[in-house]
């Protein structure tokens, strides 16, 4: 009798989490359909992924900080020692 029991309380949780694995991605899928009228992704800044000097990937931008990635040489050398000391302070 309490094995029934363990057996269908396994049974009802293993339902319930795959429930909620399907109302997830349900959410996600109509999210991505219709998205939010406030939410605009064309003013958010793209993700852009180099592998060597090739682009092999463009997401778009969740967070609305725009962040520009240029080379270490563009810096004054100062700076740069500056920011590498304190790093290492804190390490």
């Amino acid at each position: 009798m309490a094995d029934d029991f363990l057996r269908g309380r396994r049974r009802g949780i293993a339902c319930l989490f795959l429930l909620a694995v399907l109302l997830g991605g349900l959410w996600v899928w109509v999210g991505r359909l219709f998205p939010l009228s406030g939410h605009v992704t064309a003013a958010l800044p793209t993700l852009r992924l180099f592998a060597g000097d090739e682009e092999f990937a463009v997401l778009p931008g969740l967070a609305r900080l725009d962040e520009r990635w240029r080379p270490l040489e563009k810096y004054p050398r100062p700076l740069v020692e500056a920011v590498l000391l304190a790093e290492d302070r804190r390490f």
